[in-house]
């Protein structure tokens, strides 16, 4: 059963969720995918703030890094973990280390597994049918021009949806695209799927 948390940022929301996991947060075991992260320069606190979240109800984080591994480095990386978190940044940076290592169909057959895939910010942009939300993210850092994405939900998430940015981009895209429906989230909520069943918590 597909079982998915999708958010603009992970916050203390996501402990509500903890009955998707079948155990405690202290006996999971995370991997963290923060090559979207790796595109951006600046002061990274967003990043050490989700995975704060984590560490503080003891799980085991460890990283795994998409830029230059294989299919097969990254299925043995993420054998036995109860989720995969992938972090926020730039999307198309992520979106493209994703198909240059093969880590779409990695983590599509850890999804369809069971394994719980955790999204913040372009880590839940990267799960909708597409990555158009992403428009205010730098294209340029990577020659990617197919956008779209893994498809574990039939709708296109914008994060960061309280920030006037953002709210700005949604309204744009949606006078464009009615293909697929669009839900705007907020930083301090998350999306929750269990199989059929979707709910947003806050």
């Amino acid at each position: 059963m597909k079982k998915l948390i999708l958010a603009s940022s992970v916050s203390p929301t996501i402990y509500n969720a903890e009955h998707l996991f079948g155990k405690p947060f202290s006996q999971l075991r995370i991997a963290v995918v923060p090559t979207a992260a790796n595109a951006e320069t600046g002061d990274k606190q967003w990043l050490e703030n989700d995975l704060k979240v984590f560490r503080d109800k003891g799980c085991t984080l460890f990283d795994v890094q998409l830029e230059g591994e294989s299919e097969a480095q990254l299925r043995t990386e993420c054998a036995g973990v109860d989720a995969v978190f992938v972090t926020g940044g730039n999307t198309y940076y992520l979106l493209y280390h994703m198909r240059q290592s093969g880590f779409d169909r990695v983590v599509t057959d850890l999804v369809n597994s069971g394994v719980v895939y955790i999204g913040s910010s372009a880590g839940s942009v990267v799960a909708c049918p597409n990555i158009n939300t992403a428009s205010g993210d730098d294209a340029s850092v990577v020659p990617l021009t197919d956008y779209t994405g893994l498809g574990f939900v039939d709708y296109c998430i914008m994060p960061h949806m309280n920030k006037e940015k953002y709210a700005t981009i949604a309204q744009e895209l949606v006078k464009k695209d009615d293909t697929h429906p669009y839900i705007g989230l907020a930083d301090s909520q998350i999306l929750v799927v269990q199989g059929a069943f979707t709910e947003i918590l806050a």
